[in-house]
């Protein structure tokens, strides 16, 4: 318990949810709880830990997965960004915006490879063995003709 402690102290305060920034963390296990999870090899548990250096002291639910592996199967990399709603969501958009955005399909495009970068910058932060998700996107994306 006492290394996951001190990863979750090393990555809190860079979310921004983390209110308590520029200060050390004190962090107390307090509970836990594993969730059921058909999938074989990984493992859901959501843990609270108390913050004790802040005044009053503050309670985190952090959810954790654990994989057997560490990387990510390529069939997922491509459902992750993009494809699966994209022309459910042209289609819907078209009828709703009619002529007014002729190129709603490149601007669609350059979102999606807004958000791959920066998920791609995140991913080499803080898991660099699923970088390889975001990487597939922005390829697809870039690659594509224009919509």
């Amino acid at each position: 318990m006492d290394s996951t402690l001190a990863c979750l102290a090393a990555w809190m305060p860079r979310q921004r949810w983390y209110a308590a920034k520029g200060r050390a963390l004190h962090l107390r296990y307090v509970a836990s709880w594993d969730m059921p999870v058909d999938e074989p090899g990984v493992r859901v548990r959501t843990l609270l830990v108390a913050d004790e250096g802040t005044l009053p002291t503050a309670v985190y639910q952090l959810p954790l997965v654990a994989r057997a592996t560490s990387t990510v199967p390529d069939a997922l990399s491509t459902h992750v960004i993009g494809t699966p709603a994209r022309e459910s969501f042209l289609t819907g958009y078209r009828a709703r915006a009619g002529a007014r955005v002729p190129r709603v399909g490149q601007l669609l495009a350059a979102l999606e490879l807004d958000k791959a970068v920066y998920e791609a910058a995140y991913e080499a932060r803080s898991r660099p063995t699923w970088i390889a998700i975001p990487l597939r996107a922005i390829e697809r994306i870039v690659a594509a003709p224009a919509l």
